[in-house]
């Protein structure tokens, strides 16, 4: 009995993470959307990306089970090293989209540039939990923040800050 039971919820916990699984490609795809949708001017962007750092109390704006999605992805982060020619924003001094410059050296001095990370997705692909920080390594800080952005009527909206860091 006790096989059976350990078996249906081996079967019950896959699916779910079939359902809820995102592939990398469309992380890149809702990253852009995102970019697109909250006009972030993320021009150069460091190689590696950032982890996203939440709290329980964070998540109350989740179901249960996009809660154990949200946590799973949480822990099994690793670090990405984002492509170029994938990640864009709209340049408004030129007036067009152009690829984001990926940049190798995250610690040249005097140089703005932003931490990303690859958005943690909901099951339903409606919600997103990403991290952004903007860094000059100037001596003057920079700031950071998780936010949770939903999709209503095809386009992104950040509904929350989840944890902020201004220095």
């Amino acid at each position: 009995m006790k096989k059976k039971i350990l078996l249906v919820l081996i079967i019950i916990f896959s699916c779910y993470y079939w359902y809820s699984f995102t592939s990398e490609s469309e992380k890149y795809e809702i990253l852009n959307e995102i970019i697109k949708d909250d006009e972030l001017a993320l021009f150069k962007i460091c190689t590696k990306s950032d982890k996203i750092e939440i709290f329980e109390n964070n998540l109350s704006d989740f179901t249960f089970l996009e809660q154990l999605s949200v946590n799973f992805q949480k822990l099994t982060q690793t670090e990405h090293k984002f492509k170029s020619e994938k990640i864009q924003y709209f340049n408004r001094s030129l007036n067009k989209i152009e690829f984001c410059e990926i940049i190798p050296n995250c610690d040249k001095q005097h140089e703005i540039h932003y931490k990303i990370s690859l958005p943690i997705v909901s099951p339903d692909k409606q919600s997103v939990i990403i991290k952004i920080t903007e860094d000059c390594n100037c001596m003057l800080g920079g700031q950071s923040g998780t936010y949770l952005y939903k999709k209503y009527d095809g386009k992104w909206k950040r509904i929350k800050t989840l944890n902020r860091r201004i220095s």
